[in-house]
């Protein structure tokens, strides 16, 4: 059962940002353990590994912009286009957060 038009592109656009965000969060928890590991020297590989950091919150700022794009398009009831906005608002918060941490 669909509660708006366009319900399955709206969970895609959603679920991709959280798997994204839930990535960056990988990298960071990997970076950190490197840099630890590595007596708390910086090298090429923690640089890299940082880098995967900043990728994915880019990406994350990619798609929440795509999704808000899509919602100013139409085909999301008004009553729930608030809490969607809300919700990956929310969750870019965290990727934002991440990447602010490396």
């Amino acid at each position: 059962m669909t509660f708006w038009r366009n319900e399955e592109k709206a969970v895609k656009i959603l679920v991709e940002h959280f798997n994204i965000v839930t990535k960056e969060f990988e990298f960071y928890d990997d970076c950190i353990r490197s840099y630890f590991e590595n007596g708390c020297i910086v090298n090429e590989e923690i640089i890299e590994k940082v880098e995967k950091v900043h990728k994915s919150e880019h990406r994350c700022d990619t798609i929440e912009l795509e999704f808000k794009e899509f919602l100013i398009k139409g085909g999301i009831l008004p009553e729930v286009r608030e809490d969607l906005l809300n919700l990956i608002d929310r969750n870019d918060k965290i990727a934002n957060r991440i990447e602010a941490l490396t």
